[in-house]
């Protein structure tokens, strides 16, 4: 639940929001308008986690070459 309500104090709903995890054997997600329910597959959570995993800022960094001598390399270097 902490992460649902991180969501949507960032991103407020318009209006109540039902949220419902189901499987549905696809990565997808839809929203009924009518009765205000998403409706988010796991199979689509395990899309978002895939992707994020592939972000170069998340992934393990491989030996990293820093140009110029020792002295006058960038931060991080």
């Amino acid at each position: 639940m902490h992460l649902v309500n991180s969501v949507f104090h960032e991103f407020r709903p318009p209006r109540p929001l039902t949220l419902r995890l189901v499987t549905c054997g696809a990565p997808d997600a839809w929203y009924n308008s009518n009765s205000g329910e998403m409706a988010l597959c796991y199979a689509r959570l395990q899309h978002f986690r895939e992707m994020a995993e592939n972000l170069p800022r998340l992934r393990t960094p491989v030996t990293r070459q820093c140009p110029g001598p020792a002295g006058f390399r960038p931060g991080g270097c």
